[in-house]
């Protein structure tokens, strides 16, 4: 469960979060260092891109997320899918997702969650609009601080 002013990385491509057989989460070292990494390349000066507003949404659903189709903008390679025991993966990147009538489904690995070392901080598979086009987001990490606002949910 996240806090009020709980920080929350957001990742949009679920490998980034995944260690490299894409099944086990890294340590939270690794993970900083990925991010730190990814912030390096994006960003003009090295830093943080300091963006402010915008729409994201969290959620758990199983069905296999968008990162793992063929053709996503690739960090190293497409996400994971897995059978719905959420544990074997399909070396088959083009199998229809389970909410489409398919047999594949996110792996358990790529369900959100509370980190060991900070439980301030929580990790998660995300969705946004695409307004400035899939490859724009697509394996990204975001760091995002939730305002609590009235009226929301």
């Amino acid at each position: 469960m996240r806090l009020p002013g709980q920080p929350f990385f957001m990742l949009f491509a679920s490998v980034l979060l995944l260690g490299a057989d894409g099944l086990h989460v890294p340590s939270s070292s690794s993970t900083q260092r990925q991010i730190d990494e990814y912030n390096r390349r994006q960003s003009p000066d090295g830093q943080h891109c300091e963006v402010t507003g915008g729409q994201a949404t969290q959620y758990w659903d199983c069905c296999k997320v968008g990162a793992a189709w063929p053709g996503k903008n690739v960090v190293v390679r497409p996400a994971h899918s897995c059978a719905k025991d959420g544990v074997t993966r399909l070396e088959d990147s083009m199998t229809t997702s389970g909410s489409k009538g398919g047999s594949a489904f996110a792996c358990n690995s790529q369900q959100p969650f509370v980190s060991s070392s900070n439980p301030m901080l929580s990790y998660a598979v995300g969705a946004r609009p695409i307004a400035l086009g899939e490859d724009s987001f697509f394996g990204a990490c975001y760091s995002i601080q939730f305002q609590e606002l009235p009226g929301k949910t």
